[in-house]
């Protein structure tokens, strides 16, 4: 997918020209292009893979030559899809590189970040609601959630005390590694149409060593909305005459109520029709006007 990377070099006094890709003159980090950043010692990439994806298996192959470490954290997919069904699924994701470390509680002031989900815009009744969390760090973070309010306090100094005060959020992780873990909440009770939420995130502060450090770089929401219950489509129909001989010409018009999108007609002599109003001629004497009159008509709406 993508090659030619060089070794990612950090200058602690600076010297790489980040300018021409919206960064400084003299950054310690180099950007290498639009689609990765870097937060300390972590760099972040992603990619489209919607046209990669052509089966249920999804393999990764990156090749960590010339890197100074060559651990990978992390690999996330997210994948939308359409199942053919009615259901609406709305998906949020918030992309960022966000740290809180414990270097801030020292200057009197605990870390804390956020994001905010635009679910204001969204029309209906709320089905259920997920949120799922990618984080860096070998401790998972403390979390807030719709809002960011909490009572933190470092005036004291490391280490900063407090949570967060509106809903303050299980910190049990679903999966937790070596530097890196995933969270996830049932927050179908805090996720309406009429205003957005806020997502709050600190570091966990009892962490000392590498637990005092943490990163969060997805932020995933996921809504299922109610689907309102739809009357399937009832079959009716008229035709242009009611009697004649054969060979007889007859125009079927489809009268079938409740949207309707698909058709199929049976015209009792091994004929069929996926028009909508179609026109049938008789050609067989055993077959009686009366046959004609009544055909079979099968009515399918398309979810």
């Amino acid at each position: 997918m993508e090659n030619g990377h060089g070794a990612y070099t950090y200058l602690v006094d600076g010297g790489n020209d980040n300018s021409g890709s919206g960064g400084g003159t003299n950054d310690p980090y180099l950007i290498i292009n639009d689609h990765e950043n870097q937060v300390t010692s972590d760099y972040l990439m992603w990619y489209d893979v919607t046209d990669l994806i052509t089966g249920d298996t999804v393999n990764v192959n990156v090749d960590t030559t010339g890197s100074s470490d060559g651990r990978i954290k992390m690999i996330t997919l997210i994948a939308a899809y359409d199942d053919g069904d009615n259901d609406q699924i709305m998906y949020w994701v918030n992309q960022g590189h966000n740290v809180c470390s414990y270097y801030t509680e020292d200057n009197g002031e605990v870390a804390i970040g956020s994001t905010t989900f635009s679910t204001s815009d969204i029309t209906g009744t709320v089905e259920s609601a997920n949120l799922t969390v990618d984080y860096l760090a070998s401790a998972n973070g403390y979390y807030g959630f719709p809002t960011t309010e909490n009572n933190f306090d470092a005036s004291s100094g490391y280490p900063g005390t407090g949570e967060f005060t509106n809903q303050n959020m299980d910190r049990t992780p679903d999966m937790q590694g070596a530097y890196s873990g995933v969270v996830s909440w049932d927050v179908t009770d805090y996720v309406d149409n009429g205003e957005d939420v806020t997502l709050g995130y600190a570091r966990y502060l009892p962490g000392s060593g590498t637990s005092a450090f943490y990163k969060i770089i997805l932020a995933v929401l996921t809504v299922q909305m109610e689907t309102e219950a739809v009357d399937p489509p009832v079959a009716a129909f008229t035709s242009n005459v009611t009697s004649g001989s054969n060979p007889l010409a007859v125009q079927f018009t489809d009268q079938s109520t409740n949207n309707p999108t698909s058709w199929l007609w049976n015209f009792g002599d091994g004929t069929t029709s996926t028009e909508q109003n179609p026109t049938h001629t008789t050609q067989q004497p055993e077959v009686t006007p009366c046959l004609l009159l009544q055909p079979m008509m099968v009515v399918v709406m398309r979810k």
